[in-house]
This record gives structure tokens, C-alpha cells and sequence, in this order.
């Protein structure tokens, strides 16, 4: 196979019309069976989508992609061309995969994609995601709204193992360990402390929990661990799910090298305290100005050059932490606001 034959030269010459789209289309295929790269497979079926041919052929080839990939991400990929194109065709394999793919990449892909392209009007289809988001609800002990948020965390897992199989039993060690990783009451998540890499670290090392548990710092202990062992460039994006755990009152998202969080934090109306330090914000989150419950907030250890004078809407808030930013001067009136909080530091 020709080394300089890619996905995205074939999707250029076709928009260029130097190819035709049986052509394009023809020579994605043979990319899509002929390369060991799951990269480049996953790519291809991605590239397959720009051309405007849809027929039994390429259906088929996807869904052998789908059913028989051993990568979760090409397979999530077959996942969504075969909903957005192919869903007649493709409601049995679609249903296959929601009941026995374990990975939940692939099932995040189907899931979210339900709504958008009204698969859930497939009764079928629809009463099995439903048993699937019943069964991750009940397993963790939470509502089903919530369990989207930990299909979505799982999913992120997955992108960063391919071969990852949705594990729930980790949960009872995340519930059990100190400084309340996971906090559940009545079904609801009120207490996260979710760090992704330290979370990750347990489940690919689950015997360390019984050594980690008798530590009295653990967290202490898997942040230094990680800050030694993990590259500098990994970003965490925060999935927007997070704004379905409508409970919840302590959320610590320290140490993830986040840039961004979603908007939908802002429906967290009862969260009193937030933990964003040790991350890569260079501004103040524009939807933390909506939570007007919020008592304590650390935005310490990131890159915030300035303050708005909206955060003085924040009622509640008493504790404030911003050392270790590089913010210049404060305006009178900002300086008049943080006389009032108990505690505030820069």
C-alpha cells in the first residue's frame, strides 16, 4: 500500500476534484481494510462520511467495523457513520453493541448520539440504553441522570486506553478512599474529588489500595507521584455532564491541567466548594460567577493575570485563594470585597 495514501490527501483531492467520489470512497476502503494503524482505520471511516456515496458496500464494510474492530476508538467511530447514515440498516448491529461492546467509549458514542438522530424512537434501541443507563446507575448507587457523568468519565479513560473496559466495581474503592473521592447520599453525588490521572492510576493498579488507604495523605501521595511520572502536556477537558449532578456540594478538580471548564457547571447550584488549583487557567471561569451558593473557592497554582469585578456577585463566598497566579494590580473596589471574606490570599 502506497505510505503517502492517506485519509486526509484522499479527502483533498476530492475537494479539489482531482478524484471522483467512487474513487475517494474506493480507496478509503482499502485503507480502512488494509492498515494495522487503528489511527488510520478510524480516520478512513471519519473521511468516509465526506463522501456523498452511501450504499450496501460501504455499509457493510463499516459494519464489520463496528462488530469486529478491536479498538474501541475505530469502532466509535463505524458507531456514529452508521447512526448518522446508516440507522435502518444498522438498528440490529447498533443494538448489539449496546448490549454487549463493554467499551464505553463506543457506548458514549452511540449514547450521545441517540437524541440528536431519534434512535430512542426505535423502541428497541431505546428500552436497551435505557437498561444500559439503569444498570450503571444502580451498580454506583446513583440516579440515572448522574450515570451519563460517569459514562463520560469512563469514556475518557477509554481515549486514553484503547482496549479499557467499562469498570464500575472501581467505584466502591473511589467511595471508600479518604478525602472524599466520591461521596454518595440519597442517589446523588455530593462530593467529587475527581482527579483523572490519580483515578486512573488506581484502576490500572488497584492492589496499591490497601497501602494507599493507610497513608494519611494519599491524595499527597498520588499528586507527587503523577507530577513525576506524567507528561506536561496532557490537557483534561471536563465533560459537560458534569452539570447533571445537581446535588452536588464539594467538586475538587485540582491537579488535572485543565484550561476550560464546561458551562454547564453553572447548573450546580448547590455546590459551596470548589477546587480548581494546580490547572492551566488564564482567566476566571466565566460560569463560576453563577453559583451563588459558593462559600470556598481555590483557584490557586495557575497561569489568572486578572480579577474581574464579577466575582464580587458571589454573595456567599468567604474563602478565597489565588496565590501562586501572576495577577496584577487590584482595583479599590475588588480589594473592598475581599476585606469582607474570612480568608483571601494572592
Amino acid at each position: 500500500m502506497d505510505n503517502s495514501l492517506t485519509p486526509k490527501a484522499i479527502c483533498s483531492d476530492l475537494a479539489n476534484n482531482r478524484i471522483s467520489n467512487s474513487l475517494a470512497a474506493d480507496l478509503l476502503i482499502s485503507l480502512l481494510e488494509g492498515s494495522d494503524d487503528p489511527g488510520l482505520r478510524e480516520q478512513s471511516i471519519v473521511a468516509l462520511q465526506k463522501v456523498k456515496i452511501k450504499n450496501e458496500k460501504i455499509y457493510k464494510i463499516i459494519e464489520n467495523s463496528l462488530i469486529s474492530d478491536e479498538n474501541a476508538i475505530v469502532r466509535s467511530a463505524a458507531a456514529q457513520i452508521i447512526i448518522r447514515d446508516y440507522i435502518e440498516q444498522g438498528a440490529n448491529s447498533i443494538g448489539w453493541i449496546i448490549e454487549h461492546d463493554n467499551s464505553p467509549l463506543v457506548l458514549k458514542s452511540v449514547i450521545s448520539l441517540a437524541d440528536k438522530f431519534r434512535i430512542t424512537k426505535l423502541i428497541d434501541l431505546g428500552n436497551l440504553i435505557q437498561d444500559k443507563i439503569e444498570k450503571i446507575a444502580k451498580r454506583i448507587g446513583i440516579v440515572e441522570k448522574e450515570a451519563f457523568f460517569i459514562l463520560d468519565i469512563e469514556a475518557i479513560f477509554a481515549m486514553k486506553k484503547p482496549a479499557y473496559e467499562l469498570d464500575l466495581k472501581i467505584y466502591d474503592l473511589y467511595k471508600e478512599l479518604g478525602d472524599s473521592w466520591l461521596t454518595i447520599k440519597n442517589e446523588h453525588i455530593e462530593s467529587l474529588n475527581f482527579n483523572f490521572f490519580n483515578w486512573f492510576l488506581l484502576k490500572e493498579n488497584t492492589h496499591i489500595y490497601d497501602s494507599l488507604n493507610q497513608l494519611r495523605f494519599p491524595e499527597e501521595y498520588l499528586n507527587l507521584l503523577n507530577d513525576l511520572t506524567l507528561p506536561r502536556n496532557e490537557v483534561l477537558h471536563i465533560p459537560p455532564s458534569i452539570g447533571n449532578l445537581s446535588l452536588l456540594k464539594n467538586l475538587n478538580l485540582s491537579h488535572n491541567y485543565i484550561q476550560e471548564i464546561p458551562k454547564s457547571i453553572e447548573m450546580l447550584k448547590s455546590l459551596t466548594v470548589l477546587n480548581l488549583s494546580w490547572n492551566s487557567f488564564q482567566n476566571i471561569p466565566e460560569s463560576i460567577f453563577s453559583l451563588s451558593c459558593l462559600k470556598k473557592l481555590d483557584l490557586s497554582h495557575n497561569n489568572i493575570r486578572e480579577v474581574p469585578e464579577k466575582i464580587t456577585i458571589l454573595k456567599s463566598l468567604n474563602e478565597l485563594n489565588l496565590d501562586n497566579n501572576i495577577i496584577g494590580n487590584l482595583s479599590d473596589s475588588l480589594r473592598g470585597f475581599f476585606d469582607t471574606l474570612e480568608k483571601f490570599s494572592y
